[in-house]
């Protein structure tokens, strides 16, 4: 599966700011950041259409996510229903094009009247991100070691489920990395493991170790 990844662009504020606004839209689906805070409440964004016929775009009001000096600006893109699998039965994959793509354009208005207009265009820098697979069918795989200044050696969650407490937590030390599994009682759990995370491994109840380097 095509990784998604992450667009940057970054501009300088050049005085008092009287509002901005913030328009994007994709061919795929996308969650966009001014300064790391994520921007809207959206999902799924832009959300379906025909894309051969229209293509929708969402205006965000980002006045008070400018911050003074430089910002930046950043996505993450993802096939969603242009490019992800839809449909039963398998489905199909790629149904409107093969290529994802984000367009987005900021438009500020300083207290003086006078405007900037920040696009998306080649000196933008995209590269893959932490997400390393996203479908609308079968979920997301969220590698965190790949965050910006990553470097995450440990994560560990617990979920309280009707047959107890079910616990995941991995460790890396050195070039190996270690994942304990703990599964309640009177249940299974399909565990994907690199370095093939398509391959889901089903374990039973009790507590599972796995290794790899």
């Amino acid at each position: 599966m095509p990784w998604p990844g992450p667009e940057l662009g970054s501009r300088e504020r050049r005085g008092p700011v009287e509002r901005a606004r913030l328009y994007v839209t994709a061919h795929g689906t996308y969650e966009v950041e001014m300064n790391g805070r994520v921007v809207g409440d959206d999902v799924l964004a832009p959300g379906w259409s025909s894309y051969h016929h229209r293509l929708r775009y969402r205006t965000h009001d980002v006045t008070a996510l400018l911050e003074e000096g430089a910002n930046t600006i950043g996505a993450t893109l993802a096939d969603g229903c242009y490019r992800g699998r839809v449909g039963f039965a398998g489905g199909r994959s790629a149904v409107y094009g093969d290529r994802t793509a984000l367009i987005a354009q900021l438009e500020i208005t300083y207290s003086d009247g006078t405007t900037d207009t920040v696009a998306t265009d080649g000196a933008w820098r995209c590269a893959p991100g932490p997400v390393t697979a996203a479908s609308l069918h079968d979920g997301e795989c969220h590698d965190a070691r790949l965050l910006p200044g990553g470097g995450l050696t440990r994560a560990r969650a617990t979920l309280d489920t009707p047959y107890g407490r079910a616990e995941a937590g991995w460790e890396r030390t050195g070039d190996q990395t270690e994942l304990v599994v703990v599964v309640p009682a009177n249940t299974t759990a399909a565990v994907h493991v690199p370095p093939d995370p398509d391959t889901a491994v089903e374990v039973g109840a009790g507590r599972h170790v796995f290794r790899w380097a």
